[in-house]
């Protein structure tokens, strides 16, 4: 766990074990799912269990370890791009979000997408966009609810659809394709 965390840390330029050392404080104080810092969270919990002996496939184990497998896969896949050294950084401050938009531009990359990543300007613009000509664009805008993410339960169909229209109207102003706009939520 030492390794992946110097190995999390070096990637996204990001000292981890400030944010270790705050889930482990939260873990202390009874705060046992404090998700500032998913990958620092997911540390510390499979830290916790393996002190306890015991790794507990169907609960927050299991969460812990698909965040960090997640993680790892992400990186290998895009840490040639020229755009990942800019964006790595949010895997440790905003983690949903970002592997959100990484394993999204995957699938549309592996299905054969020219999937490009916007570089934040402080205006109001897509996270990534699809060229599908020289002039064509497609805007692609993540949204990453905190509602929908674990450990949080899951929706009821009628909950769902109200994220979704709420996501959609959120995204509105970013959407600036010529050709149309995603959102993925």
């Amino acid at each position: 766990l030492r390794d992946l965390e110097a190995e999390i840390s070096e990637i996204t330029r990001t000292p981890l074990s400030k944010h270790v050392a705050a889930a482990r404080r939260a873990r202390a104080a009874g705060n046992m799912n404090f998700l500032q810092c998913v990958p620092a969270w997911a540390l510390v919990q499979l830290e916790t269990s393996l002190a306890r002996g015991a790794i507990d496939m169907q609960g927050a184990d299991a969460a812990a370890i698909t965040f960090l497998m997640q993680l790892q896969h992400l990186i290998a896949t895009w840490k040639h791009h020229p755009v990942f050294p800019a964006v790595a950084q949010e895997f440790v401050s905003d983690y949903h979000h970002t592997a959100t938009m990484f394993t999204l531009a995957s699938y549309m990359a592996e299905h054969g997408n020219a999937v490009g990543f916007t570089r934040q300007s402080g205006e109001r613009s897509p996270d990534l966009f699809v060229n599908l000509s020289a002039h064509k664009r497609v805007s692609v805008e993540i949204k990453a609810k905190k509602s929908l993410r674990w450990p949080a339960a899951i929706p009821n169909e009628s909950e769902l659809q109200k994220h979704v229209a709420k996501s959609c109207d959120k995204a509105r102003g970013q959407l600036t394709g010529n050709a149309g706009g995603i959102v993925a939520v």
